[in-house]
This record gives structure tokens, C-alpha cells and sequence, in this order.
């Protein structure tokens, strides 16, 4: 048995959820000897920049992103 956990900002929809499943569990399957039915997975979401801190101990912006 394989257990994955995602956690992630929010916004997805439910296909978008639905094909990530899909691809995570068809993927770890046809690799290894793990059987698709023993593949479980738990996305957990959460919303807005303030519950995102990486680095600095400061919340999440988007200042870091340079244009390109």
C-alpha cells in the first residue's frame, strides 16, 4: 500500500483532481509492484498566499517572481 499526501493551495476542479488521481496511482503502478487499488491519496487545500510561508518566515507574495 502506497499513501500519498498533496497539500496545495485551492482552486482546482474536480476533473483536475480527478485526472491527477488518475495519473498518480496509473503512474505508480505501472512501475512498480504495486497494485492501482493500494494507491491511496490525500489532497489536502488550502487557500490564499497567508497560509504559505517559504522562506524568511514571512508570507508568501509574489515578489519573488522575477519577469522574464
Amino acid at each position: 500500500m502506497v499513501y500519498v499526501q498533496i497539500t496545495a493551495g485551492s482552486g482546482r476542479s474536480y476533473e483536475q483532481k480527478e485526472k491527477l488521481y488518475a495519473a498518480i496511482a496509473g503512474n505508480i503502478a505501472a512501475q512498480t509492484p504495486v497494485l492501482i487499488n493500494d494507491v491511496i491519496i490525500v489532497l489536502t487545500e488550502n487557500g490564499g498566499k497567508e497560509n504559505w510561508s517559504f522562506g524568511n518566515g514571512k508570507i508568501q507574495n509574489l515578489d519573488h517572481i522575477k519577469a522574464k
